[in-house]
């Protein structure tokens, strides 16, 4: 078991008083073997009780130098800032498992004097997370390994934060990963992947094993960006291309084990808090919204064309109905993906806010909202594959349904027929026709 928790502070940090570039040098890790002389799991030579203190002694040595720096934990509770729209989200926080392991943050929050709190699925989560006190570490209930803190507009300069021990992302955004749920080993194309959040997030749940992820985006300048965080964060599985992704040959070889993608495309950025004000009234032009429309479409079906893709999540940031259900109804729509593609029920079900109703499938669909979720706005749709077996199934149900509108056409005729020989042999069964008078 690693216990990565003692830092240096870089020596030579800019001197720049404006300068927010912190930075620690190498992790200095305590290694804990474990030994089982009696067949006992007994950790180190030690002894439980007194490693425990040990540590906790030096949390607080390094709690101490941080807090000169004014990065420590009395610093961060001091300025969270209740109030305001943006404010009245919490800080969420996702443990980077490349890094350190759940139990082990949890731990260290302890050890710098958090309150940590689990939450059912039966609790009230909007009710608990806006009344956390400023001492309190709430774990998220619907996402894994997601913390959630106070508002403070200094968490960035936390430590675990600095070092990509915790990585700052809303929870919203850990949605399309996490209902996508690939399986460690296997091969995933993030199609417009820069800053990498989410492609750093799919590396975690695979575990950062073998040359599983694909990153793509068309910016050099997130590129460059996206190798940092990347770097950062400790992801060793990833491949990343500069380019459009719709001039990606899904077809090439070295693409036939894709088997999920993550489809976050261009959007209008409308379910960002900060943005709501200045986009959910007449500053959203129909023009623009056709125009990311047509293209989040044109990327969603061509990420669908991997051969050998199972399964698909696509995802804006947007609140906008015209780049979510319309798009995912309009990419149904597509004889290609109908014929291969069926969207996922039941994603995410102990997830209450759901798509719009207006559609079928809005059921199927993840909205989020700040007022409801106490999140960015979010949309999430997932697709999966149908195997053979389902679209025989459906196929079967089709000419079942056909045979029965047929059927219902027949009858219709039958008992029409039936109604005019009732009227001839009400007549007799004889039908006379007058003839004609001469003239």
């Amino acid at each position: 078991m690693r216990y990565p928790f003692l830092f240096e502070k870089r020596k030579n940090r800019e001197n720049s008083p404006n300068s927010r570039k912190y930075g620690f040098s190498k992790v200095r890790k305590i290694e804990v073997r474990r030994d089982c002389h009696d067949g006992n799991d007994m950790e180190g030579v030690f002894g439980r009780e007194l490693l425990q203190s040990f540590i906790r002694l030096l949390a607080r040595i390094q709690e101490k130098s941080l807090d000169r720096d004014g990065r420590g934990v009395a610093a961060i509770k001091e300025k969270s800032i209740l109030g305001g729209p943006a404010s009245s989200i919490p800080r969420y926080a996702r443990v980077n498992t490349l890094k350190w392991t759940m139990e082990e943050a949890t731990e260290q929050l302890k050890n710098e004097d958090w309150k940590v709190i689990c939450l059912t699925h039966e609790d009230n989560f909007i009710d608990r997370v806006s009344s956390m006190a400023e001492n309190e570490v709430i774990v998220d209930p619907h996402v894994e390994n997601l913390l959630i803190f106070p508002h403070s507009k200094e968490f960035h300069r936390y430590w675990p934060v600095e070092q990509r021990y915790l990585i700052l992302q809303d929870k919203a955004s850990c949605l399309p990963a996490y209902v996508l749920a690939p399986l460690p080993g296997s091969h995933v194309f993030d199609t417009c992947a820069a800053p990498g959040m989410k492609t750093s997030h799919a590396a975690a749940i695979l575990g950062g094993t073998g040359l599983v992820i694909w990153a793509t985006d068309r910016s050099e300048d997130r590129i460059e960006t996206m190798k940092q965080i990347l770097e950062e964060c400790e992801v060793k599985n990833a491949t990343i291309l500069h380019g459009d992704f719709l001039k990606t040959d899904v077809n090439a070889k070295k693409f036939s084990e894709v088997k999920y993608a993550i489809v976050d495309p261009p959007c209008s950025g409308s379910g960002m808090v900060k943005r709501m004000d200045e986009l959910t009234g007449g500053n959203a032009q129909a023009e623009r919204l056709a125009k990311l429309r047509n293209l989040q479409t044109m990327i969603l079906k061509h990420a669908l064309k991997f051969p050998n893709l199972q399964r698909a999540v696509y995802s804006t940031c947007s609140i906008f109905e015209e780049e979510n259900e319309m798009v995912v109804d309009e990419v149904l729509l597509d004889t290609y993906v109908r014929q291969n593609f069926h969207l996922a029920s039941s994603v995410l079900p102990t997830w209450n806010h759901r798509g719009l109703d207006t559609y079928d499938f809005g059921a199927d669909c993840l909205r989020a909202d700040p007022s409801k979720t106490l999140t960015n706005g979010f949309f999430v749709a997932v697709f999966e594959r149908t195997s053979a077996e389902e679209r025989v199934r459906s196929e079967s149900s089709n000419n079942k349904m056909c045979k029965m509108n047929e059927d219902g056409r027949n009858t219709t005729a039958v008992k029409k027929k039936r109604k005019r020989k009732m009227g001839l042999e009400g007549c007799g069964g004889e039908v006379k026709v007058a003839k004609r008078k001469s003239l």
